[in-house]
């Protein structure tokens, strides 16, 4: 019988009582996938570090309240899947693309102060992008010549053929 109050007793926080819940089969790839995403990126307190953000800042880019970053820090479980998953997406946009800084994600849109513009593409992709639309500009005009050029020969061949079928009559 006591076995049963203590067993009661656990709140869902509890590392012990969250061991003895059943896990679905999506939870357990998400928590393998974790695994892994952490052996690339690292734990949560070596991310922040590496990104040079407080604990605030961190908190406001993944949009969780502060005492979530503490207790996902201090439970064995820590941080859902999915906050790991956007670290790594994160992680991988500023990696593309390095001119992207935090501050362009923490601007508060409340205030009035402008957001940080986004930076523009580099000149060569810029460039790339450009060219690719001036070829697909070109085939376009090439491919509407040619469907008025079949729709005046679909139209002189009617009209031959209306002329001969009147001349036999």
């Amino acid at each position: 019988m006591e076995e049963l109050i203590n067993a009661d007793s656990h709140v869902r926080g509890d590392p012990v009582w969250n061991s003895l819940k059943a896990k679905s089969s999506h939870r357990m790839i998400y928590e393998s996938e974790v695994v892994v995403i952490k052996r690339q990126i690292g734990e949560l307190e070596q991310i922040r570090q590496n990104l040079g953000l407080s604990q605030r800042k961190i908190c406001q880019l993944l949009m969780v309240d502060p005492s979530a970053w503490t207790r996902w820090l201090k439970t064995e479980g820590g941080a859902p899947p999915h906050i790991y998953r956007a670290l790594q997406w994160y992680l991988q946009l500023v990696d593309k693309h390095p001119s992207l800084k935090p501050a362009l994600f923490l601007a508060d849109f409340r205030s009035k102060a402008p957001a940080p513009a986004a930076p523009a593409l580099p000149d060569p992709e810029l460039g790339n992008i450009r060219s690719s639309l001036e070829l697909a500009k070109g085939e376009i005009k090439k491919l509407k010549q040619i469907y008025l050029f079949s729709l005046m020969v679909a139209l002189a061949l009617t009209t031959a053929l209306a002329i001969l079928k009147f001349a036999r009559v």
